[in-house]
């Protein structure tokens, strides 16, 4: 430990100690538009209606390195607890489209694991209907 600072006459001395808590990692999923791009103003909440075709970014929170093609993290998407594949270049979205004459609800779930650091795991689950 190191030596606590004093005054100059050595009347005075200070200690100080600081605590670091860990935040837990989160998702929050935005809608992505093809004009205007990530719309951050407001997070897609759950029971959000797909209109014809979307995309749901994922944005977390609290994973470093917060690129989303970083090798260290890995994206796994699920529609109703199906893997999903997706190109490398969108680990970080999802295209939705509703199909004509279908309608129902479908749940959508990210996972996003730090391979690299223990307590960097997030996880977000939400339902779209269509």
């Amino acid at each position: 430990m190191a030596a606590c600072p004093k005054s100059r006459g050595g009347k005075y001395s200070a200690e100080g100690k600081v605590n670091i808590e860990t935040t837990e990692p989160k998702i929050v999923f935005y809608r992505k538009d093809a004009k205007m791009g990530t719309m951050f103003e407001k997070a897609v909440p759950d029971g959000y209606k797909i209109e014809e075709a979307d995309t749901l970014e994922a944005v977390p929170y609290f994973i470093s390195p917060n690129n989303p093609l970083h090798p260290f993290l890995i994206w796994t998407w699920f529609i109703n607890d199906s893997p999903v594949s997706l190109p490398q270049i969108s680990k970080n979205s999802i295209p939705l489209k509703a199909e004509e004459g279908v309608s129902g609800t479908a749940r959508i779930r990210l996972r996003i694991e730090n391979t690299e650091q223990i307590f960097q795991t997030a996880e977000k689950e939400i339902n779209v209907e269509f």
